[in-house]
């Protein structure tokens, strides 16, 4: 029998409060649905259908919902049925129970309660509407073909009824499992709780002061996470406050924080004087308690890369004196130009910029300096008179500007909103005033109609919800069926399918089968079944580290490419974009390399390469390729940090680099014979321009960099035409989101260019920025990530205000990634199981405490003798060398290994709350450099990773300057776990910078971020920490501290209360949250019980806390 459902209130005469949410739970029964009348045939009662491998197998994909019983909060999780939901409405309508006549109850001999008694529920619905969930999501059962008709097809069920006609009748009767009595009880409209809507209205225009009105009038607990929405305004609401709940009372309190004024001194240059020098180490007094009274917002703030620091000469000045850029100084006291300013831990110390020549005279670059050589002279001087220290305000930036972007990228699905790329179908360009005097023509109004119907499907698919209201609307086909259409109220028994995309429609099958090879022998059958064949345009991608998922991502966005033409591509994170972008690259040259076998060069019916672009900011792509006119060997350096924000511009693919490759410069690979023809035609033009000509001879070095300028620089204006050249020839275009939005040439590229969208790390990305990147016409569009990874970064999650209300009531849905919310609307996902990157056994430990129940496998080339593993089958030799107690790995195996380093001690600076522990870096960078001259192995295939970015600073500065680690040049700088995501190597030495019983495990228990951690290498895994984290193991000589059922040598775990300990943790950004740790206690208990720890301790005397982070 199918499901009969009822929320009901769980706190009987119980008023819900703004703190704590109405208690309901939800009563579910067996149940029939009977068509036409209480004696009419059965028309839904179900056995569960089968489950998807089969679906899987053939192409289609696997299905997903959201199982609220799973986990805290519920999970997306594989679905084995296809629900339809009718949700009667409370008023309106009548339903009366009556107990079942016998020859109804006869009709179901396998209900439980026969005996005792069925019922049925008639429902007349009046002059109401049920609500239908569910209807249209794309469905597939390959064991029943009768089932697909009924389903996917209109075909009659019984009689000729449709499952249509079942949905749409005006009276339901249901047959309940259970006696009259028991079901009159339960079902009820005095058991439901009130119903519930959103108390933020429905205006969701960009209006800070109108956001913080609203939030400060619905203060009270946090709402659950929302899968679906009953309509846009719901849907909006839930996506847009996530993200304005998020920084507006943060910006409440940045504006608080710029109107206090502290005192402040500069410390004196030591090599010249002030007047003379550019930078400066400032100490602000701050008073006890300051940031402890804001402590969640300053967390927040002071992650900050840098602010602004103003200074006022008087007390009555309303404006600023100068303002100068500066950033918080880390653990000040290991600075040695700080030893003679003593500050307490209450007290900030800054590192100041004076600013350049040309930047705007508000920033008073001339201003005056006041400077002393020891606190004692900085203190005597204040004594004698307050105005000899300056009078500071901290402008720290909270993040509107970005709130705003995404909040314009909701407003995208508004049901009023106009279609965000109107020039892509040919209608008039909104910011052409001639074009919007103009009357649209004919044929522009029936295509307006037309892109209006997909803006109204494109909604539906992100409310979650089904397709029903679609799909009994007509076709806009003309004028006045357009018009019609738009109706609401316009239903008709008639179904229209849901559009499908093949995008393996290509008019060479030599292209078709070399974009489908690039899967495994064995998936490539279902990789052509689910890329010929997508409702919606939609794809999804999800699998686990090391699957192939970038690769397969590059197939499928390469396959869109090709059947319908420009590519928009993007990621959540610079790395992540780089990543795509190069692996993209890589694969569509793969794949005209295999179209073109036995080809002649001349052929015209050869492939060229995709022309893949990697935009940075356009001003940054003009810089760099100065720079590496003047010094070809510059590479990805060639866009010097600054002060602020380091640049994120990188060579490799880059618009300068394709501009250098056209002019010829030795500072890039050659243009190839199969490259894009538009680059080739671009080399041609040169000699009608003067100033390519020029470019071109200071490119390939006929006029040195001194005659370029003497004869005058060519104008960044003119540099910009060239490069932007390049960028109306992409036939790929990787960038941000919000580079898309923020920067006028990737923006008009997006609107009037793009004919599809494909993202990578959709599960990290927040639904807002990929509504930015898509816009609200439903192009075709793939999503490929990992939701066990890192999810979006929501910086306001568990903190409460003073009267114990959240500060963020959506930071759950504000977590829900644009993969995962599409995934839970039923888009079927193509999934990867293979393990492919990493050598076997090391995916073991991650794929059964993150992955469980997925049935991962390694190919055959993951074979340990594999020569691409040498370095790992290096590192365990060491390992048994150096330390001969550790278990040795299973045959064909190989296992990660902990450094457990008892009395390592970790600084947590008061300021900004990073942590690093000199300590631990010591013992690993000692570690590290032995391996790699004991056993010849190349630096560049080990890499650093450190949760804590203080870390990574420490670890960088020894690097430099300690000579002991000389041998450990090559090898790439240190990293944190969110820049090095979707990198990997071939040996991964992890410094974990926790410690028990303080700090605590931080934000390593984070159970994404710790898959991302444990994950990136081939071979070889190192983790050096204090393994008594999450709870004792071994004590300090690495000795077993408690005995468990394990056999064998160092087996066994620690048991007690410890296991069921709450963490309080900080994020990166200075979220907090709590936490079990679950997951990385089950780490720390797999490679325990495994014997793979080695114990070194701290050597005596202690490491001191002086080792220098680079500032």
């Amino acid at each position: 029998m199918d499901k009969v459902t009822q929320v009901q209130d769980n706190a009987v005469n119980e008023e819900g409060s703004a703190n704590k949410p109405i208690k309901s739970n939800t009563f579910s029964c067996d149940c029939a649905i009977l068509f036409g009348n209480a004696f009419g045939p059965v028309v839904a009662s179900g056995a569960s259908l089968a489950d998807q491998a089969g679906n899987e197998k053939k192409g289609f994909g696997v299905r997903h919902n959201f199982d609220p019983r799973i986990g805290q909060g519920g999970s997306v999780v594989p679905d084995e049925q296809h629900s339809i939901f009718v949700r009667f409405p409370r008023e309106g309508c009548s339903q009366c129970i009556v107990g079942a006549e016998q020859s109804v109850v006869d009709r179901f001999p396998g209900a439980k309660n026969r005996e005792k008694g069925l019922s049925i529920l008639e429902v007349d619905l009046k002059d109401a509407h049920a609500t239908i969930t569910g209807f249209g999501v794309p469905f597939a059962n390959a064991e029943d073909a009768e089932l697909e008709g009924w389903v996917n097809d209109s075909k009659p069920i019984v009689d000729s009824h449709t499952l249509l006609d079942v949905l749409k009748q005006r009276k339901f009767w249901i047959i309940i499992d259970m006696p009259a009595m028991h079901a009159g009880h339960k079902f009820r409209e005095a058991s439901l709780p009130p119903p519930f809507s959103y108390p933020y209205g429905s205006n969701q225009d960009w209006d800070v002061d109108n956001f913080k009105d609203l939030i400060k009038a619905n203060k009270g607990y946090q709402f659950a996470t929302a899968y679906d929405h009953d309509d846009d305004n719901h849907h909006m609401t839930v996506v847009n406050q996530g993200n304005v709940q998020d920084v507006m009372w943060l910006d409440d309190a940045a504006i608080e924080i710029a109107d206090t004024q502290f005192p402040a001194y500069f410390v004196r240059p030591a090599s010249s004087p002030a007047a003379e020098t550019d930078r400066f180490y400032v100490v602000v007094a701050m008073p006890h308690g300051f940031r402890e009274e804001r402590d969640a917002a300053w967390r927040r703030l002071s992650k900050t890369d840098s602010f602004v620091l103003h200074f006022y000469d008087a007390d009555e000045n309303e404006e600023p004196d100068a303002q100068w850029e500066c950033k918080i100084v880390d653990h000040p006291a290991s600075i040695p130009a700080l030893e003679r300013h003593e500050t307490a831990e209450h007290e900030l110390v800054l590192f100041v910029r004076r600013p350049k020549q040309g930047q705007p005279a508000r920033m008073n670059r001339d201003y005056v300096v006041r400077d002393f050589g020891d606190r004692t002279e900085a203190n005597a001087a204040l004594e004698r008179e307050k105005h000899q220290w300056h009078r500071v305000s901290l402008i720290f930036d909270s993040g509107l500007p970005d709130c705003q972007r995404k909040v314009l990228a909701v407003s995208l699905f508004h049901p009023k909103a106009e279609p965000s790329n109107p020039v892509k179908w040919g209608l008039p360009d909104p910011n052409s005033k001639a074009a919007r005097r103009a009357p649209l023509t004919d044929d522009q109004v029936n295509v307006l109609a037309q892109v209006k119907d997909r803006m109204d499907l494109h909604r539906a698919l992100l409310r979650g919800q089904g397709f029903l209201g679609w799909m009994t609307k007509r076709s806009p086909q003309s004028i006045e069926t357009a018009a019609a259409s738009l109706s609401l109220d316009n239903t008709t028994a008639c179904l229209r399918p849901l559009p499908v995309v093949n995008f393996l429609d290509l008019p060479d099958p030599v292209h078709v089968e070399a974009i489908v090879k690039e899967a495994l022998p064995q998936d490539q059958d279902r990789l052509r079944g689910y890329l010929s064949s997508r409702p919606l345009g939609l794809g999804i991608i999800a699998a686990g580290p090391g699957t192939g998922k970038t690769t397969a991502g590059a197939a499928a966005t390469a396959a869109m490419g090709a059947s319908q033409g420009k590519i928009l591509c993007s990621a959540p994170t610079h790395v992540a974009v780089d990543n795509f972008a190069a692996r993209l690259d890589r694969r569509t040259r793969v794949i005209a390399d295999t179209c073109n076998q036995g080809k002649e060069q001349g052929d015209p019916s050869r492939h060229r390469y995709p022309l893949v672009v990697r935009a940075y900011k356009p001003q940054d792509e003009v810089n760099a390729f100065k720079a590496l006119l003047k010094d070809p060997k510059q590479g990805s350096e060639a866009v010097s940090a600054g002060w602020g924000p380091a640049s994120r511009w990188k060579l490799h693919l880059s618009l300068a680099s394709w501009l250098l490759a056209v002019l010829g410069s030795s500072a890039v690979r050659e243009l190839h014979a199969d490259d894009h023809p538009g680059l080739w035609i671009m080399r041609g033009d040169i000699a009608g321009s003067q100033t390519a000509c020029r470019l071109r001879d200071l490119a390939t070095g006929v006029t040195t960099w001194q005659q370029y300028e003497e004869e005058g620089p060519i104008p960044d204006k003119a540099l910009h035409f060239f490069l932007m050249r390049i960028l109306d020839k992409a036939d790929f275009l990787c960038t941000t989101p919000a580079a898309t939005h923020n920067f006028e040439e990737y923006r008009d590229w997006k609107n009037n260019l793009a004919c599809g969208v494909a993202v990578d790390e959709a599960a990290n990305m927040n639904r807002a920025d990929l509504y930015c990147v898509w816009g609200n016409t439903l192009l075709p569009c793939f999503l490929f990530g990992d939701p066990k990874q890192l999810p979006p970064t929501v910086m306001t999650t568990n903190e409460k205000d003073g009267e114990g209300n959240f500060l963020n009531r959506f930071a759950n849905s504000g977590g829900l990634s644009a993969l995962q919310a599409l995934q839970a609307g039923g888009i079927p996902v193509y999934r990867l199981i293979t393990q492919l990157r990493m050598a076997d056994g090391m995916f073991d430990m991650v794929s059964d405490i993150i992955y469980n129940g997925v049935p991962h496998v390694y190919a055959e080339s993951c074979n340990i003798a594999a020569p691409e593993f040498e370095a790992g089958r290096a590192l365990e030799s060491y390992i048994r060398e150096k330390h001969p107690t550790v278990a040795v790995c299973p045959e064909g195996k190989l296992l990660p290994v902990f450094v457990h380093i008892p009395g390592s001690r970790v600084f947590t600076d008061p300021v900004t709350s990073s942590k690093k522990s000199p300590d631990q870096a010591k013992v690993a960078l000692d570690f590290t450099v032995d391996l790699v001259k004991c056993k010849g192995i190349d630096p560049s295939k080990v890499v650093i990773i450190a949760p804590y970015a203080a870390n990574v600073d420490l670890l960088t500065y020894m690097l430099r300057k300690n000579p002991a680690y000389e041998a450990l040049k090559g090898m790439s700088s240190p990293s944190t776990v969110d820049s090095f995501q979707g990198q990997e190597n071939d040996i991964v030495i992890v410094v974990m910078g926790t410690a028990h019983p303080k700090p605590g495990p931080g934000f390593t228990s984070q159970e994404q971020r710790l898959n991302v951690l444990l994950t990136r290498q081939r071979c070889g895994l190192v983790v050096f920490g204090d393994i008594n984290v999450t709870g004792q193991l071994v004590d300090d000589e690495g000795k077993e501290k408690a005995k468990g059922k394990g056999k064998g040598k160092g087996k066994g775990k620690g048991k007690g209360k410890e296991e069921d300990k709450t963490f309080v943790v900080e994020g990166p950004n200075g979220e907090v949250y709590f936490t079990k740790a679950t997951a990385l206690r089950r780490v720390h208990e797999a490679i325990h019980t495994a014997g793979r720890v080695i114990t070194i301790p701290v050597a005596k005397p202690p490491v001191e806390a002086a080792s220098k982070p680079a500032v």
